[in-house]
């Protein structure tokens, strides 16, 4: 029981309704998802949230390789090249050299790992590794392309059967490799995934770029589903724990002013506090702009997998 309630003197009518004011009665359509069977209460980290150090980390950049083929027990990864006619409408085009990666076995492709991420001439980059991110001795494959701000990133477990664990595009998140993250939070030994959200680049008419929130996502690994699923609202004291709620942002600058406040109405959102999030929202941004923003911020938000994940039951996925 979480709470203990004196009840000596109360009523029965008062004693339920306090059950209905501390438990939360009725249904709530902003309740994150808590059905996938590795998702319980919030793990607690509020004691090393501050010290990130303690965490176990990778720097995913030691673990890529730019060769042009990996081996693996007997898997092969290796980079294929094609041609980018570019631009695809020109009457004389000029062609770009691009690359993605195959799994193989056997001199079978079991896999293909292209999200077609291009830069015209410039083309791509293209590089793979090995990692245990599952503990244990066996290791799975790591994939990036990877574009200037732009990339995908996927995990492959390289079982009897192999299985994309782990598709960022998928969810709509990351960018280039160096902003995917690789750390321990609970400590179980197996490592989370983490990488930012950028949908809301859509708000660079309200924003210049570098002020655009850029929400951080925690992907845990189910091992009953097989595959890396959002989890920020177990991760909560990591993600929020100690940060401020700014009730007093400056409109001298609306471009800062959106810029703090709307980032930390996306943390919370994320976080699985989405009615926290839009009461500090309503408090704390003073701009005339206010509705407008809010509508568009839930417009991104309704057609992003992460955000439909925690709070729709993860139905789809």
């Amino acid at each position: 029981m979480l709470y203990s309630l004196h009840v000596e003197n109360l009523s029965l009518i008062a004693i339920a309704i306090i059950f209905v004011v501390v438990l939360g009665g009725g249904t709530r359509t902003d309740r994150p998802n808590v059905t996938n069977a590795y998702i319980t209460d919030p793990i607690r980290l509020s004691q090393r949230s501050a010290h990130q150090e303690q965490f176990k980390q990778v720097d995913v950049s030691n673990l890529l390789t730019d060769a042009e083929a990996l081996r693996y027990r007997n898997y092969l990864a290796r980079k294929r090249y094609k041609g980018l006619r570019y631009p695809e409408t020109s009457a004389r085009p000029v062609w770009a050299r691009v690359s993605y990666v195959v799994l193989e076995r056997d001199h079978r492709v079991l896999m293909t790992f292209d999200d077609r991420y291009y830069f015209g001439m410039a083309g791509n980059s293209t590089s793979f590794g090995l990692f245990s991110f599952l503990g244990g001795d066996s290791k799975q494959l790591i994939v990036s392309q990877d574009v200037n701000r732009g990339g995908a990133q996927w995990i492959a477990k390289l079982s009897r059967s192999p299985r994309i664990i782990f598709n960022s595009s998928k969810w709509g998140v990351g960018r280039e490799v160096n902003d995917m993250g690789i750390i321990d939070l609970d400590n179980d030994g197996v490592f989370e995934i983490t990488a930012p959200i950028c949908d809301f680049y859509d708000l660079q008419d309200k924003m210049s770029m570098s002020q655009i929130p850029l929400p951080t996502i925690v992907l845990k690994y189910d091992p009953e589903k097989e595959k890396y699923l959002p989890a920020n609202p177990l991760f909560q004291d990591y993600l929020i724990e100690g940060t401020t709620d700014f009730e007093n942002v400056g409109t001298g600058d609306e471009f800062n002013h959106r810029s703090i406040v709307l980032g930390r109405v996306l943390d919370l959102i994320y976080a699985g506090k989405q009615r926290d999030a839009w009461k500090y929202f309503e408090r704390a941004y003073k701009l005339n702009d206010k509705v407008d923003i809010k509508r568009r911020v839930k417009s991104i938000l309704a057609r992003q997998p992460v955000y439909n994940f925690i709070y729709n039951h993860g139905k789809k996925y």
